[in-house]
């Protein structure tokens, strides 16, 4: 019979040997999963990073966008002052036309309802017309327009127009195909 001592040690042997491989083996798999987890933590990090970078280059574009639509904006607002301005100046112009023309046909010995028919409009309007017809000349801003209040002229005696059919039960002035006469001289005031 052998030696006690040597048997332990030859069996011992083998087990220190699979008892160090498996230490490895364990340490390998630790360090694998801490790379594995880095690697995923830097992949983390650099989607982060790029998800920052796309929010922040649309955020630049936006602001571009909208600068350039508020230039645009501001630009077409210019416009359109400019365009409403000299529609009124033109509308002033042509409504002084009116007035004017108005004011001949008061002269000539229409009525305000042979006027308003004539003309499709309201005797109200007729009114304001004239009103406008007899102010004095001035700036295009300050001439009235329709709609606007009535001008103290208004409160002038009525004009021949105005006070409707004459004592024969007639109206003053020429209806819808009758010949109208010659206008009388201007003199800047109204007919008796």
């Amino acid at each position: 019979m052998g030696d006690p001592a040597m048997n332990d040690d030859r069996n011992t042997g083998p087990q220190r040997g699979q008892g160090s491989s498996e230490l490895s083996a364990r340490l390998q798999h630790s360090r694998d999963v801490l790379e594995r987890r880095r690697a995923a933590e830097r992949q983390r990090e650099q989607g982060v990073a790029d998800a920052v970078r796309e929010y922040w280059s649309a955020w630049q574009a936006i602001a571009t966008i909208e600068r350039r639509r508020d230039r645009r904006i501001q630009s077409l607002r210019d416009k359109i002052r400019d365009i409403t301005k000299t529609a009124a100046t033109d509308i002033a112009v042509h409504q002084e036309t009116q007035a004017a023309a108005v004011t001949r046909m008061d002269e000539y010995g229409c009525n305000a309802n042979d006027i308003a028919e004539l003309l499709e409009i309201s005797t109200k309007a007729v009114r304001q017309f004239l009103a406008a017809g007899r102010a004095e000349p001035g700036p295009l801003d300050q001439t009235p327009h329709l709609g606007s209040k009535p001008s103290p002229a208004e409160s002038q005696p009525p004009s021949r127009s105005e006070r409707g059919p004459n004592s024969h039960g007639s109206s003053a002035g020429p209806h819808i195909g009758t010949v109208m006469p010659s206008p009388p001289p201007h003199d800047g005031g109204v007919v008796p």
